[in-house]
């Protein structure tokens, strides 16, 4: 199947917040798989910056992964990152390892591991704009 299904809110934020930021995709995964996905959901024209496991050669939580993306960003600071993502495991962990600010969302407004806690935390994508 190759429709796209999306969170409800996910269209209009990436309206809001792409003319604001540089959204940046950062994802586990195939290039292959992950390329041709976001081409056909038509989100590649919001995200400046796909950055895929893959191609990086590590994944999400690793630290190296992050250090990838910094380094492919040089103009941009960690303190000037938000990572925003709905795993604890992947990107909330992945960003507490690499140093960076996170956000969970978590639409099912499941307890926080106290080990894991992320600097944000949002039910609906319509919180995110008022925490930037």
């Amino acid at each position: 199947d190759e429709d796209a299904t999306f969170i409800p809110g996910a269209l209009p934020l990436l309206e809001t917040l792409a003319p604001r930021f540089r959204l940046c995709l950062v994802t586990n995964g195939t290039a292959s798989t992950q390329r041709k996905r976001l081409a056909l959901s038509g989100l590649d024209r919001y995200f400046q910056d796909p950055f895929i496991s893959e191609e990086i050669g590590h994944p999400k939580p690793e630290a190296a992964f992050f250090v990838a993306v910094f380094s492919a960003l040089p103009e941009l600071s960690p303190q000037q990152m938000l990572v925003i993502g709905d795993s604890l495991s992947s990107d909330i962990l992945g960003a507490h390892n690499a140093g960076l600010n996170s956000c969970w969302f978590n639409p099912r407004k499941e307890e926080v591991p106290k080990d894991m806690q992320p600097t944000y935390q949002i039910s609906r994508l319509e919180e995110l704009p008022c925490l930037l």
